[in-house]
């Protein structure tokens, strides 16, 4: 599953990055894994059931991805930092996003009124770094991917 989804998304295609993604997914897989069997042996099959269903929805919902940490509700904050699958998605957008920069074209320049010049317009997003930390709002730093890693 990882080669192919890795390469079909069109991943950096460095050895260490694949390997680096492998990894997450792998310590993600291996935590809801043992989620779930906690949950088995704490409940019966038909209760474990739904309750392993609701916690992932859960998880997926506060994962960083729909709803970025600063706007998820203060009294729910709690579900962003227990969620395994946040530690997962931010360790693989760091490790995708760190050390890209954006070529901007002068339609993706901001403000977009043609009767600005362009040297007075600016680029929204011009590395990898400014993405995660502005429209993800993800720590920044190849470090935050071996964090979330131990977590």
């Amino acid at each position: 599953f990882s080669l192919c989804v890795y390469f079909l998304v069109g991943f950096n295609r460095t050895a260490d990055r694949f390997a680096t993604f492998v990894l997450i997914l792998w310590l993600a897989t291996l935590c809801i894994d043992s989620f779930i069997r906690v949950l088995s042996v704490l409940f019966e099959q038909d209760v474990t059931t739904g309750f392993a269903g609701a916690f992932i929805v859960v998880f997926v919902i506060f994962s960083g991805y729909l709803i970025p940490r600063s706007n998820v509700p203060a009294w729910f904050i709690w579900a962003y930092w227990i969620s395994p699958l946040r530690y997962a998605f931010e360790a693989i957008a760091i490790n995708e996003f760190y050390g890209l920069v954006f070529e901007c074209s002068s339609s993706d320049l901001l403000p977009p009124d043609p009767s600005i010049p362009d040297e007075f317009k600016v680029c929204p997003i011009s590395t990898g770094e400014a993405y995660t930390s502005n429209v993800l709002d993800l720590f920044s730093g190849f470090q935050w991917v071996w964090y979330d890693v131990a977590a």
